[in-house]
């Protein structure tokens, strides 16, 4: 990796840096910020571990693959500004996303300013056009465009949007979404696709392949990196239980070494992918299931399944309870946890601690988020006696699910 003197001199602050609430630490010198994100994550983990590994981003501009634009109600296209949700500014000079970003944003702009569509209101619900989401591969020519709407209206000129995009070689996929819920979330239901919304990504020399639609992380270089080092952690030749695998971002790298490994995610889309990508693996070693983790683990435990290890990587809210006394009753050995979020990983820790005896072995952060307070960080530990009087005493808790094959 390059080194900080090398990173800091090859980067000059935003334009937009006051206005923007994306980066909040860009005039900071990146030592300072990396430092910051050290000292807190060993704060967080001082009662498991004093030495952090830290992988410093390899670049501080450009690195993002993905970029969200809202149509604010002056029918103005771009970012939210700092402390003003309602007010956008324009994407023009961003320092993370692409420059070919810039092209695509400067013809919709341009297209959305000759239509007489209606901004959505987050506050009374009412009108049409909500976001605009790009995504590229940043290992291949690949580049989406989703358009996300409050109705299915406007179809003709949401068209002449797409076939404009796709003629002038701008983007290789449009998505057409539509959002009809209340919260506001860039994201919504497929309503029609022109091209390839479909996008690759070469890492730990694996092709990974995930919808428009479904979850891939904003930094793939970093993201490789992280791969790297949770394959450096297991030992070959061991079953493998992946919690939350998404696309399988960590299971394909994983089930190369592994001797089974079987993943779980919510999103039956990110499990199609899933499916497919573990294709180019040279065996059929893995099965992928689409279902709430919790209902998963509960499952196997009725069919009586042990695993030796198990890599967990949750949402920002993390784990709870009921996942780890599922987890332990299939007797893994070690757990890995990829965490996005330092307080939910130290109350997780917490949690565990309630249950099982562990050590932490190992602990690294990996700054996928440069300017920012965000970092992830993979904590290996290693799983000792099972406090099976307090795991097995809590079986029949109301809060756990009474599905109809219980165990609770």
């Amino acid at each position: 990796m390059m080194d900080f003197e090398d990173l800091e001199a090859s980067f000059t602050p935003c334009m937009h840096l006051n206005e923007c609430q994306g980066c909040p630490r860009m005039s900071d010198a990146y030592s300072q910020q990396i430092m910051a994100k050290k000292s807190y994550i060993q704060d967080a983990l001082k009662d498991y571990i004093a030495h952090i590994t830290v992988f410093p981003a390899e670049k501080l501009q450009f690195h993002r693959n993905k970029v969200d634009w809202w149509y604010d109600g002056e029918k103005h296209l771009g970012f939210r500004k700092k402390g003003d949700i309602r007010h956008t500014f324009k994407n023009e000079g961003c320092l993370l996303a692409s420059k070919a970003s810039q092209d695509v944003y400067k013809h919709i702009e341009s297209f959305l300013a000759q239509q007489q569509l209606t901004p959505y209101n987050i506050y009374t619900h009412e009108g049409y056009l909500r976001y605009v989401i790009y995504r590229e591969s940043k290992s291949l020519p690949q580049r989406v465009v989703g358009i996300i709407t409050a109705t299915a209206d406007h179809a003709d000129v949401i068209q002449s949007l797409a076939t404009q995009l796709m003629e002038n070689n701008l983007v290789s996929g449009v998505c057409w979404l539509v959002n009809t819920r209340y919260a506001d979330t860039s994201e919504g239901d497929i309503q029609q696709q022109w091209g390839d919304c479909t996008l690759k990504e070469n890492m730990s020399e694996l092709v990974f392949e995930y919808p428009f639609t479904t979850f891939f992380q904003t930094n793939p270089q970093m993201a490789e990196h992280a791969q790297k080092f949770v394959l450096s952690r297991v030992t070959p030749g061991k079953t493998i239980l992946d919690l939350f695998c998404g696309v399988g971002t960590f299971s394909i790298p994983l089930a190369k070494q592994a001797d089974y490994l079987f993943g779980v995610e919510l999103s039956k889309e990110a499990i199609q992918a899933a499916k497919k990508n573990a294709q180019q693996l040279p065996t059929r070693n893995t099965t992928f299931i689409a279902n709430d983790v919790a209902k998963q683990l509960q499952q196997l435990e009725v069919e009586k399944r042990k695993f030796e290890i198990v890599v967990a990587d949750p949402p920002r809210a993390g784990l709870s309870k009921k996942i780890f006394r599922r987890m332990l009753r299939l007797f893994p050995k070690q757990l890995i946890y990829i965490s996005c979020n330092p307080e939910s990983l130290q109350r997780d820790l917490k949690w565990l601690a309630e249950y099982c005896d562990f050590e932490v072995k190992h602990a690294a952060i990996f700054d996928f988020f440069p300017h920012t307070d965000h970092v992830e960080t993979i904590v290996d530990i290693t799983l000792n006696e099972i406090k099976w009087n307090k795991v097995n005493s809590e079986r029949r808790r109301p809060s756990e699910d009474t599905a109809s094959v219980e165990l609770k």
